[in-house]
């Protein structure tokens, strides 16, 4: 796992107590299926989009607008254990 494997194992631990499924994460060439159960949704996105939105630095409308399959909003607020800024950030 590369330099965002902390980001990914907070993403785990934090869907193993959420109770909404498994998440199939896509950055850039890695991939992951976090979660317990059966893959409910899947995300994909740039390596560097994905990393700035488990850290904590994606907007709602920016984590939204990653190529979902399933319900954004079922997921988007707990790819970070950090607050969700409220507005973008510019780091894109």
């Amino acid at each position: 796992m590369g330099p965002g494997g902390a980001v990914v194992h907070s993403l785990e631990d934090t869907l193993q107590g959420a109770g909404l499924g498994a998440l199939r994460v896509a950055a850039g060439e890695e991939s992951w299926v976090l979660g317990p159960g059966d893959v409910i949704a899947s995300v994909s996105a740039p390596g560097f989009e994905m990393f700035r939105a488990l850290g904590g630095r994606g907007t709602h409308a920016e984590i939204a607008a990653f190529d979902w399959d399933g319900d954004p909003d079922r997921f988007a607020g707990v790819l970070s254990r950090y607050p969700m800024p409220q507005h973008t950030l510019g780091e894109t």
